[in-house]
């Protein structure tokens, strides 16, 4: 009799085993398009902003250690970004908090180039997105961000102040307390 119960129990878990290994680290996609607000921080700048749309393709993928990556592109229309359009597909290491840099790497007629955009603040379904825009100096592929004056994206925004909300609720892990201005 116990053989009878073992066997289906058996391959009932195995079938359960697969089927959640399958949801758990099969790469789901994302196709967003969103309405947001590319603006500056501190009480000096703000009247500088300007409406933009942020559009996001690609995919997730999970590591079975539990590490996500995004593999896609992210494109704010409007945007200066010099990457040339076919270096801009990114490869995103993403940390707990659904963070991680955006980094574009590129050969350009056989120099190597690595791009620093800025850092991505999400949450698991692309929905709510700020970017912390790093400021570059002439020529420069690097730059840097500061809390005082940085530039942001920030969406869905249709107003400095909900803008300023998605930045504060997604960028609470690195604010520590603090909100941003």
């Amino acid at each position: 009799m116990t053989r009878k119960i073992a066997l289906p129990l058996t391959i009932g878990g195995i079938v359960i085993a697969v089927f959640l290994i399958c949801f758990l680290y099969i790469a789901r996609g994302y196709e967003v398009n969103l309405e947001g607000l590319k603006y500056q921080l501190g009480q000096a700048h703000v009247q500088v902003s300007e409406s933009a749309l942020i559009k996001i393709e690609g995919k997730v993928k999970k590591s079975i250690t539990g590490q996500k990556t995004f593999i896609g592109t992210i494109e704010i229309a409007g945007d200066d970004n010099p990457v040339p359009e076919k270096y801009r597909k990114l490869e995103i290491k993403l940390q707990s908090d659904d963070s991680g840099i955006i980094i574009y790497n590129y050969n350009d007629n056989g120099i190597p180039v690595m791009y620093s955009y800025g850092t991505l603040y999400t949450n698991s379904d692309f929905s709510e997105v700020t970017i912390a825009i790093f400021d570059r100096k002439e020529q420069s592929s690097s730059g840097i961000w500061t809390a005082e004056d940085g530039l942001m994206f920030s969406a869905p925004a249709s107003s400095r102040e909900e803008a300023l909300a998605i930045s504060n609720r997604r960028m609470s892990r690195v604010l520590q307390g603090t909100s941003l201005e």
